[in-house]
């Protein structure tokens, strides 16, 4: 069996393929179907880098940062990336998620290679790697449609670099540290905490040189010119808004700083360990997965050398310091996490693999981990449920299979449709949809009756109607909370004018009302 495993390794190339495929499969298992989340922020990102090319409206700007105010943005990488597939494809967003689903499976290579140079050990680095692929939890951030998914990427490669230059002291490539730094900010603005693991691994640098000064003046320029020019949309966004009075400095550095007391989160931040853990490990309970976990991590401590330690500190511990110092129940703030946790896990599967000569059960362990992954993953996407979605509901198939519908009893009729959505108010996401499937689909569009859409993402794709249609289509997007509860009762109460509700019907979580229009003249 050991000749086996030895086989397996002794080609990098055709086994990082085999992880490579086996993330794809995992990730367009999830997606079939047209199983994923598509919300309001989907349909305004789809809209947005739909204009760069179509419009030819460039843009600096990206996705707003959530709980910023709109005063905080990530950056704009993301919709230069998305804005061809959504153009070649026609606005489809079922071609865009599959292709950045293809793209961002490579994952799996910066993965291999940091564990592989952090352990020294291709076959660590293999499991490690193999393990990630299939985690619930990275396997749903694989598949949201959403920019986080390119951390998933630039993330451990930022690390790898760290890794590489600050602990093995190999300075090849060195500008590659800052474009992977530069890009993780561009995937996610959070992720401006990945400088505390860089300022730690050039203290110790410097601490092993005995000198604050680690590169030569050219290495200095070289870094901070790339980074500076991987960000400068980010740098050039945030200065044109603040010119127009709508980003403050005190906005920026409360997302850095501000929070409230710092013992009363720590409970929250362990809490989101235990989340990654548990979605990383046992998907089925955190506890199993704590009590796995601890006997593994002290195990690997003991095992690695004091560099080795170092590094794993600070790469476990930075998002951990962050939230420390400014608590958000973020998810942009742990992806990188689930490497940091695999890799204990593959340290000990190399170690049963060849060092107790038990590959056999290593073997059963692999498949126990791959089983109790793809069962959850399975389990989810039965349920309908997104594990990192802030509100539960919203996929694409419901959505496909309520536009079918309404079209399909509307016949040839012109109808118009009015949305409860979240935001309130902003048709932005049945805009989207409607106007692109109802166009491609079925050559035609309802009318739009409901609040002005002047101004709001989406507002060229429906034409405002004066009066509802005689058929006429209520949609109920899901209510979180007891504010939008009340928004919702209001909102019935002025659907009810327009007409008698003559039928329902429930896409998961999304409601239809048909109403008879007692308005239409």
């Amino acid at each position: 069996m050991k000749k086996i495993y030895l086989s397996i390794i002794a080609d990098e190339k055709k086994y990082l393929f085999f992880l490579f495929l086996v993330a794809f499969l995992v990730r367009l298992f999830l997606i079939q179907n047209n199983s994923f989340v598509f919300r309001w922020d989907q349909a305004r990102d789809a809209i947005l880098s739909r204009s760069i090319i179509e419009n030819h409206d460039l843009k600096i700007q990206g996705p707003s940062a959530s709980g910023t105010q709109d005063q905080v943005y990530h950056g704009v990488l993301y919709y230069y990336l998305i804005a061809p597939l959504y153009t070649f494809s026609g606005g489809d967003p079922r071609f865009v998620i599959f292709v950045l689903t293809l793209i961002f499976s490579t994952s799996v290579v910066p993965v291999y290679f940091l564990t592989k140079s952090f352990s020294n050990s291709k076959l660590t680095g293999f499991f490690t790697a193999l393990l990630f692929a299939v985690s619930v939890d990275t396997a749903s951030i694989g598949t949201w449609l959403s920019n986080p998914i390119m951390a998933l990427l630039f993330i451990p490669f930022f690390y790898w670099r760290v890794w590489e230059i600050f602990f093995l002291e190999n300075k090849k490539h060195l500008w590659l540290l800052a474009l992977g730094l530069g890009l993780s900010h561009q995937a996610a603005i959070s992720s401006l905490y990945l400088f505390i693991p860089l300022g730690f691994s050039y203290l110790y640098l410097a601490f092993q040189k005995r000198n604050l000064i680690v590169f030569t003046l050219k290495e200095y320029l070289l870094l901070i010119s790339i980074y500076l020019v991987s960000i400068s949309t980010i740098i050039l966004s945030h200065y044109k808004i603040y010119q127009a009075g709508i980003f403050k400095i005190s906005t920026f550095t409360g997302v850095i700083t501000e929070s409230s007391s710092k013992l009363e989160n720590l409970p929250n931040i362990l809490e989101l360990y235990l989340k990654k853990i548990q979605f990383n490990l046992i998907p089925q309970s955190s506890l199993i997965s704590l009590i796995i976990f601890l006997p593994i991590l002290i195990y690997f401590i003991k095992k690695i050398n004091f560099k080795q330690r170092i590094f794993y500190s600070i790469y476990f511990l930075s998002a951990f310091i962050f939230l420390f110092l400014h608590y958000r129940n973020s998810i942009h703030s742990l992806i990188s996490l689930s490497v940091v946790i695999l890799i204990p896990i593959g340290f000990l599967l190399k170690e049963i693999a060849l060092n107790f000569k038990k590959t056999i059960f290593s073997i059963v362990l692999v498949f126990i981990f791959l089983a109790t992954h793809i069962l959850k993953s399975a389990e989810f996407k039965k349920q309908g449920y997104a594990l990192y979605a802030v509100d539960q509901g919203y996929f694409f198939n419901e959505k496909l299979e309520l536009m079918n519908k309404i079209f399909n009893i509307s016949g040839g009729n012109q109808f118009s449709i009015s949305t409860f959505t979240i935001p309130y108010g902003h048709n932005t996401t049945w805009a989207y949809l409607f106007g692109w499937y109802g166009e491609m689909t079925y050559d035609k569009k309802p009318l739009f009756y409901g609040p002005d859409q002047r101004g709001i993402f989406g507002e060229e794709y429906l034409e405002m109607a004066q009066n509802p249609e005689l058929d006429h289509f209520t949609i109920y997007e899901p209510s979180v909370g007891s504010y939008e509860s009340k928004l919702r009762v209001d909102f019935t109460y002025n659907q009810d004018k327009i007409g008698q509700v003559t039928e329902k019907f429930n896409f998961g979580t999304i409601e239809v009302e048909i109403r008879k229009s007692n308005q239409n003249s």
